[in-house]
């Protein structure tokens, strides 16, 4: 197998994944929305896999680039330099990945801001229940501490 052909199998492969990666994100963000623990678990699982796969797959990329360019090696600069036959395909293959890129960043951005918005809604609703900050309970969610609880012992 030539080295331009392991290249396109290895960018055929990447933008497998990164289809995958994006689907497994809109599944993500479904278990977030929905505040589904066991799906979130199993999208989280399913991503870190995804992300170890592209990254050895990155590896070999660039190995086989390096072979036909040494010294330039990305995918862009190859499909310039590729004789014709080669070209237009790798040109194709190319813009698909960046593309799909783009898209699964887009993605990750998304469900970052949902988890950070989430964590900030459980931290401010947690102010809001205790009344105060320095608030303490104990293992059955009394009160027991804190400028709230002179005399009395509030349960959640």
């Amino acid at each position: 197998m030539s080295s331009y052909e392991s290249v396109l199998e290895c960018v055929e492969a990447e933008i497998s994944l990164c289809e995958q990666m994006a689907r497994t994100l809109a599944a993500e963000r479904t278990a977030l929305a929905s505040l589904s623990y066991v799906a979130l678990n199993s999208c989280i699982r399913q991503r870190r896999l995804i992300e170890a796969e592209w990254r050895s797959l990155a590896r070999q990329r660039r190995t086989h680039l390096a072979r036909l360019l040494p010294g330039k090696a990305s995918l862009g600069e190859l499909a310039r330099q590729a004789p014709q036959a080669e070209r237009e395909r790798l040109s194709r293959l190319h813009e698909r990945l960046v593309g799909l890129i783009a898209t699964v960043k887009r993605e990750q951005r998304i469900n970052l801001a949902l988890v950070r918005s989430a964590l900030s809604l459980v931290g401010a609703t947690l102010k809001l229940v205790r009344g105060e900050e320095e608030a303490r309970y104990d293992a059955n969610a009394a009160l027991v501490g804190g400028a709230g609880c002179a005399g009395a012992r509030w349960r959640a």
